[in-house]
């Protein structure tokens, strides 16, 4: 989850508004943070291929968790990587207000659990199919590297529902947009859930004037209806004004039937819907969005 497109659309606006001349400077800048900082995961990710595992990490959508067992079919070792999970989710999106009003999108996502804390990865893929409706293809990814303090330190931090804290960092990138946040998450042991995760951090848009506060929330819930193996999980993100930027509140909830479970695949094929809510979509003061979105997603 959390392939959230809208930040390429928010990063086109922020760019659209920043033309000028003297801001290719800044431009320049921007990519080559990129261009760093995936060569940087790139080696980290290599190094730690060796092998894969169990504890459990989710995120959703952005931001992630950490449980006490590996999800289904992950796969699991006793090495480096704890255990990881991979996806690919395929989505139609109509009903938008600002922009086009369909878009399609294809994301692969990607967790692991490892030695000391655990990674959420997605790179999203838009308007695939509408491609009438497209320019050019874009794309939007995000990395998100967390650090358990009580595997690295040998810390007992669980207290109350409080599994672990972690520090926690968010790196968003699109075609000239690049974003950091950095703070604190709280691992969360809520019955019922497969995850819970609550993250407090300060996040810093390079094409903004200053940096805000950064508030998100996950969480995975399954469950049975007459006979239906459900799941209910989702996230909503809340950012505070940053420089000439006003607060926006983004939400994705997906309701997923394991349909895999009547073919012989169970926990690996979904169906279901995602509904999406954006609060302030590209910035403008009361641009809302309800956008519903028919999807599937397959996991490995």
């Amino acid at each position: 989850m959390r392939y959230a497109w809208y930040l390429v659309r928010d990063a086109w606006y922020v760019k659209i508004q920043c033309v000028e001349s003297e801001k290719a400077d800044d431009l320049g800048i921007v990519h080559t943070r990129v261009v760093v900082l995936l060569s940087v995961f790139t080696m980290v990710g290599r190094s730690w291929a060796a092998a894969q595992g169990s504890n459990k990490v989710l995120n959703p959508s952005a931001t992630q968790v950490v449980a006490t067992e590996s999800p289904p079919h992950a796969t699991q070792s006793q090495s480096l990587i704890e255990w990881s999970t991979t996806n690919i989710q395929y989505m139609y999106g109509f009903n938008w207000n600002v922009g086009r009003n369909v878009v399609d999108t294809f994301t692969i996502e990607h967790t692991d659990s490892w030695r000391y804390g655990d990674n959420y990865f997605f790179m999203d893929v838009l308007n695939v199919v509408e491609q009438e409706r497209r320019s050019s293809f874009n794309y939007y990814l995000e990395y998100h590297p967390r650090f358990s303090l009580s595997k690295m330190f040998g810390l007992h931090l669980a207290a109350g529902p409080i599994i672990d804290v972690l520090i926690e960092n968010e790196f968003d990138f699109a075609d000239g947009f690049f974003s950091h946040s950095t703070g604190i998450g709280f691992s969360l042991d809520v019955p019922h859930f497969t995850f819970a995760d609550v993250n407090f951090m300060v996040r810093d848009n390079v094409d903004a004037d200053s940096v805000t506060w950064y508030f998100g929330v996950d969480w995975e819930i399954p469950f049975m209806f007459l006979g239906l193996p459900l799941i209910y999980g989702g996230y909503v993100d809340v950012a505070g004004p940053e420089g000439t930027l006003v607060g926006t509140v983004f939400s994705d909830t997906q309701l997923l039937l394991d349909v895999g479970k009547f073919l012989h695949y169970e926990s690996h094929l979904f169906i279901g819907i995602e509904f999406r809510y954006i609060h302030n979509q590209f910035y403008i003061d009361g641009a809302d969005e309800y956008v519903p979105q028919p999807m599937v997603k397959w996991v490995f």
